[in-house]
């Protein structure tokens, strides 16, 4: 992990601190244009959104129902963002088998697409070069030279972060973000092949 992220290095955030953060960094006039983020976990949990909470709960239908509700709230959110003159990128790996959360979860993650979110899918498989040391952490690289590594508690509920503003770390973490990002294949592409022929999983 030290290889892309230093924590002796970095500052502690909470979650409010860091969504603040974020926000303000992003907009950053003189940082870079873009966000980059690398998503490796294969569970969180978010009780507060209600596609998450059904389901938890082993509603699939009704979650899936509720993810499509979501639009409008999802395109004024990348609408904002393009005014800001900013473009989010995503890795999502994807470990197989496909995980049942993370199969529902690239439904919530086409919407992220449709909406204007730039999103490719890496196999777990295809990344051993990069985790001699481990699993990647999640990682988030915007602003003039900021990186986060996104912390979460053993559930999955996000708790924070980590923050470093150095020129080396961000190149390296932006760097590593394009390269898994090029050898990706379009979530689209994925979705129809992997995940749109499934039948939806038994209740409960």
């Amino acid at each position: 992990m030290s290889e892309y992220f230093d924590d002796t290095r970095s500052v502690l955030l909470d979650l409010e601190q860091y969504s603040a953060d974020f926000r303000t960094r992003r907009r950053d006039p003189n940082g870079t244009r873009e966000a980059w983020k690398i998503e490796r976990r294969q569970y969180f949990s978010d009780p507060d959104d209600p596609p998450w909470v059904a389901f938890s709960e082993g509603r699939w239908d009704d979650s899936i129902r509720l993810i499509e509700e979501n639009r409008p709230l999802y395109r004024r959110y990348y609408e904002q963002v393009r005014d800001e003159g900013v473009t989010l990128y995503r890795v999502r790996v994807v470990e197989e088998p496909v995980q049942l959360y993370v199969r529902w979860e690239l439904h919530y993650l086409r919407l992220s697409a449709d909406a204007g979110e730039k999103i490719r899918v890496v196999k777990a498989a295809d990344i051993h070069e990069y985790e001699d040391n481990g699993p990647l952490p999640e990682i988030i690289a915007t602003g003039a030279n900021t990186v986060y590594r996104v912390l979460y508690s053993d559930d999955g509920q996000p708790t924070g972060a980590r923050r470093i503003i150095d020129s080396e770390s961000f190149r390296r973490c932006v760097d590593l973000c394009k390269e898994m990002y090029a050898a990706g294949e379009d979530l689209d592409a994925y979705f129809e092949r992997e995940i749109a022929p499934l039948d939806p999983p038994r209740p409960g």
